[in-house]
């Protein structure tokens, strides 16, 4: 081989291995490429681990050979780097079984280079995990916001050891775990419901939006102690991801539980939607005046923060007139008071005169919003109904609060009484007295 081939065959190996820098004078652009990163400069990863993907660009005007592109990191658990000749830089995260880990990953070409951040989770310690059995739940239809706005698809999901049969609650000796979910895929009533398959997160802003878990509404852990007591927990934070294969959900509890729940098999409810009835004008079936006089009823009480983003907070009451068997005078309402009031760190906070809440006005101080129905038959607001023991809600009498006051008062914070002077939706009056104990009282507000 003569000198001058040798020479060649040097040149260009130099070529190669430097192609991202300047040969040397700095008139030739030839080999001057510019790497550019294209994805996260930040990239988080799981607990359980898994794979990740980073992109990038070389740019240049004039091109004789592809540079070399590197990856390096000085830990153990991101292996498997590979370069890749499309401009990828692929890797795994390993499991991580200690505390919360980061690491800067550099990418080089040359003398350039970039650095991502790859932070890894630490393990979530679970103190309960339990095995559902029954996929039970409603289709809702589309959410639609007290002020017209139009968000996800509404799928009330309820995880049981026992077949549910009723939304208000569990069977005797039943464990649930409820999630309200909203998607960007709708189902179609009377159908089978096929959960829509992605991560949930909940939103303690009860925005409906594609992707959440509504934590005010009916987020909650049931359990019967099989004695007829029903016990309900809040969720302060949660996920749920839906697949072909089933349904887990990690939940943390408004008292700092962690509980993992895991479903197994397809995500199709057993149960189906009924018909809206948003299209019911008017809704009440009563022909003439409703009382009422409830004495020794059960109260509960849910705080729930900002009233959609008003700047007041709200309460949720509902009150039964019977709690076991659920029967009787059924109330619903959310009371709108002054954040001044101290929230949940305020047992009496809800305690006040109430009248219909104008959405013009400048102050929505002690008001109560008018009771409707959602496009996905749920009532909203201010509600007058029965409940039998044996056949569920009696559709005859549920009847909206369309105005009037409603009065709150008690000894404290236990002994409470509401006092309705309202009007319904076909110009019957609304009057009686419901007292009771409040024997839950939650924040569900997300805020300590």
């Amino acid at each position: 081989m003569d000198m001058k081939r040798v020479f060649a065959l040097m040149a260009l190996v130099a070529v190669i291995f430097t192609a991202c820098e300047n040969q040397g004078n700095e008139n030739d652009t030839r080999n001057d490429f510019t790497l550019v990163r294209t994805s996260a400069s930040v990239m988080d990863f799981p607990a359980e681990g898994a794979n990740g993907e980073i992109t990038y660009t070389l740019e240049s005007t004039r091109v004789t050979a592809k540079p070399t592109v590197t990856a390096t990191v000085a830990v153990d658990w991101i292996t498997n780097i590979v370069s890749t000749d499309d401009n990828r830089i692929t890797f795994t995260v390993l499991p991580n079984e200690g505390d919360a880990r980061s690491e800067l990953m550099t990418v080089s070409c040359g003398d350039q280079n970039f650095k991502v951040m790859i932070q890894q989770a630490a393990p979530v310690h679970v103190e309960k995990v339990f095995t559902a059995t029954h996929l039970g739940g409603v289709y809702y239809s589309r959410f639609i916001l007290d002020n017209g706005t139009v968000t996800g698809c509404n799928y009330y999901v309820i995880l049981s050891d026992m077949q549910p049969y009723m939304v208000t609650y569990p069977p005797v000796g039943a464990t649930e775990y409820r999630f309200d979910l909203y998607s960007d895929v709708c189902g179609e009533f009377n159908n089978p419901q096929r959960v829509p398959l992605g991560v949930y997160n909940i939103d303690h802003r009860s925005t409906g939006n594609p992707g959440t878990i509504d934590g005010n509404k009916d987020a909650s852990y049931l359990y019967d102690d099989s004695k007829g007591n029903a016990v309900v927990k809040g969720y302060s934070s949660a996920t749920v991801t839906v697949t072909e294969d089933g349904i887990v959900a990690d939940v943390v509890m408004t008292t700092g539980e962690v509980h993992r729940v895991e479903y197994h098999g397809s995500p199709v409810m057993e149960k189906f939607s009924e018909p809206t009835f948003a299209d019911m004008s008017p809704i009440s079936e009563h022909t003439s005046d409703i009382e009422f006089d409830v004495k020794d009823g059960d109260i509960s009480a849910y705080y729930r923060g900002d009233w959609f983003y008003s700047g007041n907070d709200v309460w949720f009451l509902h009150m039964i007139e019977t709690k076991r068997p659920f029967s009787g005078i059924y109330l619903l309402m959310n009371l709108i008071v002054p954040t001044s009031l101290g929230g949940f760190s305020n047992p009496t906070g809800f305690y006040g005169e109430y009248t219909l809440t104008d959405p013009t006005a400048e102050s929505w101080d002690y008001t109560f919003p008018a009771g409707r129905w959602r496009e996905d038959s749920t009532q909203l607001n201010a509600w007058y109904m029965y409940f039998d023991a044996e056949t569920g809600m009696v559709l005859e009498e549920i009847t909206p609060i369309k105005g009037g006051t409603i009065k709150v008062e008690g000894d404290g914070a236990t002994n409470c009484t509401i006092t309705i002077d309202g009007i319904d939706d076909n110009g019957n009056n609304i009057k009686g007295t419901f007292e009771g104990v409040i024997s839950d009282r939650q924040n569900q507000s997300g805020t300590n």
